[in-house]
């Protein structure tokens, strides 16, 4: 058994069916040519490798100030130090 078909279902249906022909045409036509693609892809590639050497400067930058590695020394390690055993407690 098949439920009737409401029209605020039909209308639905209706919008979905034109914005898919709506996409097939914007895939048929293509605003940019393959070559004007080609070009943005390589401006592209070029930003994000700024992007990642401004990324590895600033992480240089902040490991070498503020976020400096700590040198441990044995006063670190105090709070380790425990005697006796597990049991005892």
């Amino acid at each position: 058994m098949v439920r009737n078909v409401r029209p605020s279902e039909i209308k639905q249906m209706e919008k979905d069916i034109d914005r898919e022909k709506k996409n097939i045409f914007y895939c048929m036509h293509p605003a940019a040519s393959v070559e004007q693609e080609r070009a943005l892809y390589k401006q592209m590639d070029a930003e994000e490798n700024l992007d990642d050497l401004h990324f590895k400067y600033e992480k240089i930058f902040m490991e070498s100030t503020y976020k400096a590695p700590i040198r441990l020394n044995e006063k670190y390690y105090d709070g380790l130090n425990m005697t006796g055993t597990w049991q005892k407690f």
